[in-house]
């Protein structure tokens, strides 16, 4: 009986070892099957994310497209209604960089929408600039940045284009606008600096008139109260606010110093330079409507000078 019992524990441990090899074999083919399955799920993945990588890229160079193109639309109106004697490559860089700073405060998409309803001109910069946005991205190779290249005949045909009339007209009438600007704040400056003459003659007249010495320090606190409201007080024009705050500006600002400062004095010239690019730009956006250039936006302008 025991002897049998023997056999039958024999063949079960058998059973069960032969069962724990296959089960393990089992257990093989499974891993190796999810191993496979695994690396296909990841191989999938991998070209996905490279797929959408290689999509944003694109969407990325088409939006930097589009930007660069607007932007050629607003210079061409802005830089040929400058009319600074001398342009040097300092206002040229100064004004490429006021554009941009304007289209990254509005943004390219809004811009463009907007101006389909502002004007002809505005809604033919809108239809050029998605127009040959689409025209760059089908004939250069935007999916490979590394050999990435606009044909010149592209460029040539955009330009050709853009020459309209109406920008012509628009930049002579902001050319204008801007020189009435500065005429009138030069007229306001002489006007307020023969004031001030007046005043501290009419104030030295008296001091000479008298030996009472209290009479003569009242004449001169009185002509120095004239004078801070001849320069103060007086209505100030969007032109001669800018020269105002900026050279406000160069008086406390260390870096500003160093650019607007002669001799321990005020540059007033390049303060003027600088103000008439700073001018001319809000003047071509509002005479080109390109936003709504009201009371708040002008504050908001102005107060970032200072």
């Amino acid at each position: 009986m025991f002897t049998r019992s023997k056999e039958y524990l024999d063949l079960y441990f058998q059973e069960q070892e032969r069962q724990n090899r296959l089960d393990k074999l089992n257990e093989s083919v499974i891993n190796e099957d999810n191993q496979a399955k695994n690396d296909e799920y990841q191989n999938i993945y991998e070209q996905q994310m490279a797929n959408r990588n290689k999509t944003m890229k694109a969407a990325k160079i088409k939006q930097e497209i589009k930007k660069a193109l607007l932007f050629e639309c607003i210079y061409n109106v802005y830089k040929e209604s400058i009319s600074l004697i001398g342009k040097d490559y300092t206002h040229e860089n100064m004004m490429k960089s006021f554009v941009n700073d304007f289209i990254e405060e509005n943004g390219v998409e809004k811009l463009l929408l907007d101006f389909k309803m502002k004007s002809y001109m505005l809604s033919e910069f809108s239809r050029l600039v998605n127009k040959y946005t689409d025209i760059i991205c089908e004939k250069s190779n935007i999916e490979n940045p590394d050999n990435f290249s606009i044909p010149p005949e592209v460029k040539a045909n955009f330009y050709d284009e853009l020459d309209m009339e109406d920008c012509e007209q628009a930049s002579q009438m902001i050319k204008m606008r801007v020189s009435a600007a500065i005429e009138d704040f030069l007229s306001d400056n002489m006007s307020t600096k023969a004031e001030i003459k007046e005043i501290i003659t009419q104030s030295q007249e008296k001091i000479n008139t008298t030996k009472n010495e209290e009479l003569k320090e009242f004449y001169e606190i009185q002509a120095k109260r004239k004078i801070a409201e001849a320069r103060e007080n007086k209505p100030k024009s969007i032109f001669e606010t800018m020269v105002f705050n900026v050279a406000k500006s160069c008086v406390v600002n260390e870096d500003m110093k160093k650019v607007y400062m002669k001799d321990n004095r005020l540059d007033m010239d390049k303060i003027v330079e600088t103000c008439t690019i700073m001018y001319t730009l809000l003047e071509t956006v509002n005479t080109c409507k390109m936003v709504n250039v009201d009371e708040s936006y002008i504050r908001k302008v102005l107060d970032n000078l200072k």
